[in-house]
């Protein structure tokens, strides 16, 4: 989750010495180059980002990232605490009675996600003036997962879509991603339907079968004769296998927007004797 402020060990979270009560999650470093991992002192951790210095550490005690709790102010709100490392003394800061998640340290300012406004924003702390600034403004999605690079930008997930704030000069802007792929599941290609029929109707005297496999209509008729298809017009999945009211069997697509699963062939209406 991210780096000592030297460059030389990884920082990461994991449950190894979790024992259910008293800790559940510890944050840990481990050298870059290889070796063992060795536990930061504070007895239970989630998030957490090194001071400039590597003398101190904003984290948060608690761990529930991916819980789906809204405006929660139970024993679960997360706080954050600058704790020093030489002394094992803990701060809390910029606290409310919702979340405050995700400490990032740049500079000598501390950002943070809180919820304390109705909804997950960027927030700014400084350690100087004990101030707490509001970078940004969404009011109908939350900031999801913000991590920094520890210089000058924040990137964070808004509605499905990453964003960049540059604390510098307070630019927010999206990204553009395009994952180029050789649109294998987009090509023409033949398909078995033999295990993909979804609905079927046979004519009034059995001479002709209608089935609906992969949104298509196929007849079939007795005797091994030729099979014929009725492909269905743009839009929306054919579903359901119908007769024309003639009941003479030559299939024909259902109303485009129904989408029920029982199909029917229909007889021509008795003459009634003079």
């Amino acid at each position: 989750m991210g780096w000592t402020p030297d460059g030389t060990s990884i920082l990461f979270r994991s449950q190894r010495d979790a024992d259910g009560l008293r800790s559940r999650t510890g944050l840990y470093t481990v050298p870059a180059k290889g070796g063992l991992a060795k536990a930061l002192p504070m007895p239970t951790a989630g998030a957490g980002d090194f001071s400039p210095d590597g003398k101190r550490l904003a984290y948060s005690p608690l761990f529930r990232d991916f819980r789906t709790w809204k405006r929660y102010e139970g024993g679960w709100a997360q706080d954050l605490f600058v704790f020093d490392i030489a002394t094992n003394d803990a701060k809390a800061f910029a606290t409310s009675k919702r979340t405050e998640r995700d400490p990032m340290w740049i500079g000598d300012t501390i950002y943070f996600a809180s919820d304390r406004d109705g909804t997950l924003n960027l927030y700014a702390w400084d350690p100087k003036t004990d101030a707490v600034t509001r970078l940004t403004s969404s009011t109908t999605w939350d900031v999801r997962w913000p991590s920094s690079d520890n210089v000058s930008r924040i990137v964070y997930e808004l509605n499905g879509e990453l964003r960049v704030f540059d604390v510098k000069t307070k630019a927010d802007q999206g990204l553009s991603i395009f994952v180029p792929n050789d649109g294998v599941a987009m090509r023409p290609s033949r398909y078995s339907v033999e295990k993909n029929v979804e609905d079927f109707e046979l004519s009034p005297k059995g001479e002709r079968a209608l089935f609906v496999a992969r949104g298509d209509v196929f007849t079939l008729r007795s005797r091994r004769a030729p099979r014929g298809t009725s492909p269905p017009p743009p839009g929306p999945t054919t579903s359901t296998p119908a007769g024309r009211p003639t009941g003479r069997g030559s299939p024909s697509s259902p109303t485009r927007p129904a989408r029920t699963r029982s199909g029917s062939w229909t007889r021509p209406a008795a003459r009634r004797s003079s």
